[in-house]
């Protein structure tokens, strides 16, 4: 196919060829134009989504982590440990589903079966670190066993909004 494009194009004259060459020039000088506008963009994005998780990570450790208050200093280590390991999660879920598409490939049944049941089982570890106390969660759930479990859990005696014990 290539050979044929390069004989076609050396059967046209040398007006057309010129015209043919100035139009690629004209076509990469836009793309390469369009493409670094799109670096810039892209790299000043990072550079922002970057400074703001660095700077909300100096914050953290600094009014939480380091704090002298014990509830502070708990409340910020245990924020990071669940930070740490939802990516930790996400992290194995990448390398298990890896694994599994290689023993997919290599038709290795017993291990795809087993790269499957870890996949489920960090899937599931991640559901534990997400917030879940918007009632949009429960909406579409059983109404029964969500009263059950909502009146057994959280009644009025148990929970208090102000983040207290009793």
């Amino acid at each position: 196919m290539i050979t044929e494009l390069l004989q076609y194009l050396n059967s046209l004259g040398g007006f057309t060829q010129s015209v043919l060459g100035s139009a690629a020039f004209a076509l990469a000088v836009v793309a390469g134009r369009l493409l670094l506008r799109g670096a810039r963009h892209g790299s000043k994005t990072l550079f922002r989504f970057t400074s703001r998780d660095i700077v909300l990570k100096h914050i953290l450790h600094k009014k939480f982590v380091n704090s002298t208050r014990l509830f502070h200093a708990l409340w910020g280590n245990f924020f990071i440990i669940t930070l740490a390991l939802r990516r930790l999660i996400i992290a194995f879920a990448i390398l298990v589903t890896l694994f599994g598409i290689e023993s997919l490939l290599a038709q290795q049944w017993l291990r795809l079966v087993a790269y499957y049941l870890a996949l489920n089982a960090l899937i599931e570890a991640d559901s534990w670190l997400k917030d879940r106390s918007d009632e949009k969660y429960i909406a579409h759930l059983d109404p029964e066993v969500k009263a059950e479990l909502l009146a057994k859990y959280l009644s009025s005696e148990t929970e208090t909004n102000d983040g207290t014990d009793g």
